[in-house]
């Protein structure tokens, strides 16, 4: 290894003449190392050593795995990472180096101990000093970055090197022209690669400001020389920081609209071929990312964003990221309810259906593409009716991924939204799946709140249509309600939605349910609406009588009544309940001790000019009254708010015949009565409403005959 210079000047070492005689083997890498560490300053010395040390590297395996173990073993990182140092100020010298250290840092699994060396030999610092020296060389910067890409992937995330590198190359960027391909992709590609680490290095590179931004969507501009992969690389890295939602509001507006436009020229121009997949994938997850800012929902319609994903998921159904990523953003565009008719009528609807069918097997498109229809279900009845008309294509996709709680979930809350609507109601049930698909649901999720309640609900709006109660009883939805209404019972909107539905089914199983409902939440009007709606429904078969009565429904009944003494769909519910359960001899009694007569009387009397609740208190009284002498003078207080409701009402048939039958009655049974009703001028009213009558006077004649005996 003499290195003494000739009498002529010229340097002689073992590296040249191993070099001039092409010599170099696996076995002169110790002698090749040495030698530039003993001339460090030497430029030639450096290249030739450094360049017989690249062909070595990068000889096919086994040979090339065996020369970079060498080298490193060699101390050959360490050499080169000094040399950078020594010759920072000649590009032609530390580009020879840069090749070198690609080379070599190419490791195996088992090289994990020299990979562990990299941050102590200061490669990075060495190499990001080197460019910054040097930034408008293209060379430096195109090998630099490939650098740096290649210690992204070796070095843990959290290295604190990475950080200034992307300071570094955010401003190294501005200078690279875009005609320079090699250059200008290299650093997007760096530039990806570390923000692809951490959100710490998206957000410093979101801090870059206008110039750099603008420098890099000068890449997606076709006008601006920019090839097919530099529109990639630009949308990919765009891609990579806007997933982060704290550097995109670093990000200017200013910024964020010139994005939008150019991504969607991009799109435009360029052709639409298989080539272009990959920029359409980046783009179409950049459109997601800038959508999920609400503000940029106007922008982006109104830059035409909508067809732009249509089409994309039409040309690119082959493409699970392109209708992933065209699926979550008009999925994120629909959160926002002004646009969800636009999005429909833009064919929104139609496009989501299509990239369900032709990519069914992959989960996340079927999540995406389900989340923007449901959001899509609130855009009109239109639109509902153009997601119930495909409905089938949500159920195929419920069942092949039936295992997802997501799609479990997401799936209840779409029939939820359709079955409100009549015309998607008619849809839901033309679909044999529906029923099946909601059983499975709710058996799936027994303690899930909210989709036991948005099931319960999709069953009230089914059981509207009367031709379809066989069906639901005979999937066993009674059953599944009643275990919701026992789990949740503090839940006031799924009880609600219960007991319409088991009013509509006429079920007996429900009644203890339906009790305990009124006993939970008494103060609620519109559950109790419901609740004795559906007792009233249920209650009229004797067998399901003996088991309200049993389960405490004259004692629920009648305090509901006291606490909602002015709601009128309450009281008459209630009133009607009992009018049920009073149609039972036995029963009266309890009703009676329960203070049920005095209630019922007492409520007449403050809503005297409700036809229906002196409807039926007119025919409680009569129950009540028939069983035992005394109910009908405790009933005495229904006499005022009966006449005064008949002589209102003189013409309404069906009051003035129950009213004058439970007078009857009280008259039969109660001299007390005869004496009421005469002195408040019964006769007259009775009389009042023979007139207006054209009909039937069988019953006020039959009353007078008896005040007359």
């Amino acid at each position: 290894l003499a290195t003494e210079p000739d009498p002529d000047g010229d340097v002689r070492d073992g590296v040249s003449a191993i070099h001039q005689q092409g010599l170099s083997s696996i076995k002169d890498i110790p002698v090749i190392i040495q030698a530039v560490r003993s001339r460090p300053t030497d430029k030639k010395c450096i290249e030739r050593a450094f360049q017989s040390l690249f062909l070595l590297a990068t000889e096919p395996d086994p040979d090339g795995s065996l020369a970079r173990k060498e080298i490193l073993t060699n101390g050959g990182m360490e050499t080169l990472v000094s040399a950078i140092w020594d010759h920072t100020q000649n590009s032609q010298v530390l580009l020879t180096l840069f090749h070198a250290l690609w080379a070599i840092l190419v490791f195996n699994e088992e090289d994990e101990a020299f990979i562990s060396k990299i941050p102590e030999f200061g490669v990075l610092e060495g190499l990001l000093f080197a460019m910054q020296s040097h930034a408008t060389d293209s060379g430096i910067q195109d090998s630099g970055c490939d650098l740096i890409t290649r210690l992204s992937g070796l070095l843990p995330a959290d290295t604190p090197q990475f950080k200034p590198a992307v300071v570094l190359l955010c401003t190294n960027v501005k200078g690279i022209d875009v005609r320079d391909v090699k250059a200008y992709s290299s650093c997007l590609d760096a530039l990806n690669s570390l923000c692809q680490l951490s959100d710490e290095n998206k957000r410093e590179f979101a801090k870059a400001g206008n110039d750099c931004h603008s420098a890099i969507i000068r890449g997606l501009t076709s006008g601006d020389h920019a090839s097919l992969e530099t529109q990639e690389l630009a949308c990919q890295l765009f891609w990579c920081v806007t997933s982060d939602r704290a550097a995109v509001a670093v990000l200017s507006s200013n910024c964020e609209l010139l994005l939008l436009r150019k991504i969607i020229d991009a799109l435009k121009s360029v052709p639409r071929a298989k080539s272009s997949v990959h920029l359409y994938s980046a783009a179409c997850g950049t459109l997601a990312n800038l959508a999920l800012a609400p503000n940029n929902h106007i922008k982006m319609i109104d830059l035409g964003v909508v067809p732009i994903l249509c089409e994309a998921i039409c040309i690119y159904d082959f493409s699970v990221d392109v209708t992933s990523a065209a699926c979550t953003a008009l999925a994120n565009l629909s959160a926002s309810r002004d646009i969800r008719k636009l999005i429909a009528s833009q064919g929104g609807t139609p496009a989501l259906f299509s990239a369900m069918k032709s990519n069914l097997v992959n989960v996340n498109v079927q999540r995406e593409a389900f989340r923007a229809l449901h959001n899509l279900c609130e855009s009109s009845s239109d639109g509902k009716q153009a997601i119930a008309a495909d409905l089938e294509i949500i159920i195929t996709s419920f069942f092949r991924h039936e295992g997802v709680k997501y799609i479990q979930q997401i799936t209840c809350s779409i029939f939820c939204r359709l079955s409100g609507d009549e015309i998607c109601r008619k849809s839901m049930m033309r679909v044999p799946g529906t029923y099946d698909a909601l059983v499975r649901i709710m058996k799936y999720n027994p303690k899930k709140k909210l989709v036991q309640k948005a099931a319960c609900s999709v069953l009230r709006n089914l059981s509207k249509e009367e031709e379809i109660t066989p069906t639901l009883l005979s999937k066993g939805f009674d059953s599944l309600v009643i275990v919701a209404m026992d789990t949740y019972s503090d839940s006031e909107e799924l009880q609600e939605c219960a007991c319409t539905f088991l009013m509509n089914m006429g079920s007996g199983e429900g009644i203890a349910c339906i009790i305990k409902s009124m006993q939970t939440i008494p103060t609620s009007a519109s559950l109790q609406q419901a609740s004795c709606g559906a007792l009233y429904a249920i209650t009229n078969v004797d067998a399901h009588k003996h088991i309200a009565i049993s389960a405490g429904a004259v004692d629920a009944v009648i305090y509901l009544m006291l606490v909602h003494p002015n709601d009128l769909k309450v009281l008459e519910n209630a009133v009607n309940v009992l009018v049920n359960l009073s149609s039972l001899r036995k029963c009266t009694r309890t009703i009676a001790n329960a203070g049920g007569i005095s209630t019922v009387t007492e409520i007449m009397r403050s809503n005297p000019t409700s036809t229906g609740l002196i409807l039926g208190g007119s025919r409680f009284i009569q129950n009540m009254s028939l069983s035992r002498r005394e109910y009908a003078d405790e009933a005495l207080g229904g006499i005022t708010p009966i006449l005064g409701c008949m002589d209102e009402h003189p013409d309404c048939s069906k009051l003035v015949e129950e009213s004058c039958k439970a007078l009857r009655c009280l008259v039969l049974k109660s001299e007390t009565c005869r004496d009421r009703l005469i002195t408040a001028d019964g006769i007259a009213v009775i009389e009042k409403t023979m007139n207006e009558n054209s009909g039937s006077l069988r019953w006020q004649t039959l009353l007078l005959d008896e005040l007359f005996q």
